[in-house]
């Protein structure tokens, strides 16, 4: 009992203040779309056995590169539902457009680091040949809409000074053709191989500048537009960035309440808050998720109730319901009992908003955004 109640006054403060609306305005933010993580369920097994991941580590069990069979179930589920313009749920998905070419740094002796885009990593993967095809179908359907989430979801400082030093799980790791090594998954500052925006020197940072400028134009170039939205991985960023962001024409942040700010030379982040539709000085606006769709994540809660309940606090507070739902729970390319189950759920999440509130409207981050800057223009 204590707990719901926590949970409770944990939604009202969350959607205590931001942008209002009488609208039942609904967004879907996805994560780690175009990442690598488990390249088969060989080398999940192979790095099981030898301890460099572990099972009990949702990500390290179920995560993998979206296959086509992925994509086109979860497009099928979004397709059989609209809102009161006709218009189908979109996943916005926010995506990183590159990952290491395995061969080129090996042959470099970890010296460089080089990197494939995401159309080349499909084109490795055996059931991914016609994934990126997928992503731009999925456009023109509306129903996944790509943003930028960073060239790689890997801070490659830490990843290529630990392939140089040898170590033992993050080289049997690459051996494996990855990068997601975490036996323990005790990440602090600093230890994190998938905070890509992490750092501990000032050479590190400005690092952290060029490979988000360098990701942003692979994006444009691949997708054919500018990412409107960012969100960082594991939502640790420098706030210098956002000028980076602004330069780049992306005017607006995803995230949760909070953000983790590195530190030069100390061992933790500085916490800054944030709100739905807070502004910075570049006019950038914040996004800030107030309900989740997480089922992978801990399978103790009743996920379709639970959102439920976290859209109806928004509505109630006149807010956006803004939905995070990482990749995984989509994904089953290595366990399809995961994508099945999940995408079952999805269904009967989606379908019971319809039922409740008829006149819901799904939109995109981009749109989101839109929507908020002439309310308040």
């Amino acid at each position: 009992m204590f707990q719901k109640f926590q949970l409770g006054l944990k939604r009202n403060i969350l959607n205590s203040v931001g942008y209002k609306t009488n609208r039942k305005i609904i967004v879907i933010e996805s994560d780690d779309w175009g990442s690598i993580r488990i390249p088969s369920l060989d080398t999940q097994k192979i790095l099981t056995e030898k301890k460099i991941i572990s099972l009990k580590d949702p990500f390290s069990k179920y995560d993998a590169l979206e296959s086509e069979t992925d994509l086109n179930e979860l497009y099928n589920v979004l397709l059989s539902h609209k809102d009161k313009h006709g218009n189908p749920p979109t996943i916005t998905a926010n995506c990183v457009v590159a990952n290491p070419d395995f061969d080129k740094i090996r042959a470099s002796n970890f010296t460089k680091y080089i990197y494939e885009d995401i159309t080349q990593t499909f084109a490795r993967y055996p059931e991914h040949a016609n994934s990126f095809s997928l992503w731009q179908h999925g456009i023109r359907e509306k129903v996944f809409y790509p943003q930028f989430h960073g060239r790689e979801h890997l801070n490659v400082d830490l990843w290529i000074k630990s392939l140089q030093a040898k170590d033992f799980i993050f080289m049997t790791a690459f051996d494996n053709q990855t990068f997601a090594a975490n036996p323990n998954a005790n990440f602090t500052k600093g230890n994190n191989i998938m905070a890509a925006l992490d750092y501990n020197t000032e050479i590190e940072r400005k690092n952290k500048i060029e490979v988000l400028r360098d990701g942003h134009n692979l994006f444009t170039k691949l997708l054919g537009y500018n990412s409107k939205s960012f969100i960082a991985p594991c939502y640790i960023w420098d706030t210098n960035l956002e000028e980076e962001l602004y330069k780049m024409d992306v005017h607006y942040l995803q995230g949760s309440k909070f953000q983790n700010i590195p530190n030069i030379n100390l061992n933790h982040y500085t916490k800054k808050y944030h709100y739905t539709s807070q502004k910075n000085k570049f006019g950038q606006y914040y996004f800030v998720r107030n309900a989740l769709f997480e089922p992978v994540l801990n399978n103790k809660i009743e996920w379709v109730d639970e959102c439920m309940k976290s859209i109806t606090n928004a509505f109630l507070w006149g807010r956006p319901a803004i939905i995070g739902a990482h990749r995984l729970n989509f994904i089953g390319y290595i366990h399809p009992e995961n994508r099945e189950k999940n995408l079952s759920m999805l269904n009967d999440l989606l379908r019971r908003i319809i039922k409740k509130w008829p006149d819901v409207e799904f939109v995109n981050s981009a749109e989101l955004g839109a929507i908020i800057s002439k309310n308040n223009a």
